[in-house]
């Protein structure tokens, strides 16, 4: 985060690996003045169970990561019973969309 504050001009809004990193950001964030969502907003992957808790509520990709894990243990399961499988699956990630990216709504 302190080589992203250092950027001029400053990004639109951070996007983050995991809730935890988003919390370190927004911590960063409030020491150096900068207002979120309004000059900056923060998006997450995880959907953490605290995320629409946190000040801002954090907008979240949300990974459905119990189907993943379904599907990486019934490919799992091909293998051990001897079957190849070379197959590509993409499982969509939807969007939470909470405070920390209400830049338009305060606008207005």
């Amino acid at each position: 985060m302190k080589k992203l504050l250092q950027l001029d001009p400053f990004p639109d809004a951070v996007i983050c690996i995991n809730d935890y990193t988003a919390f370190g950001a927004i911590r960063a964030l409030k020491e150096t003045n900068l207002k979120l969502p309004e000059e900056v907003g923060i998006i997450t992957f995880d959907n953490f169970p605290l995320a629409p808790y946190m000040t801002p509520s954090l907008t979240s990709i949300d990974i459905d990561t119990f189907m993943l894990g379904k599907r990486a243990g019934e490919i799992i399961m091909e293998r051990i019973k001897g079957n190849k499988i070379h197959k590509q699956e993409s499982i969509s990630p939807g969007i939470i969309l909470r405070d920390s990216t209400a830049r338009e709504k305060i606008k207005g």
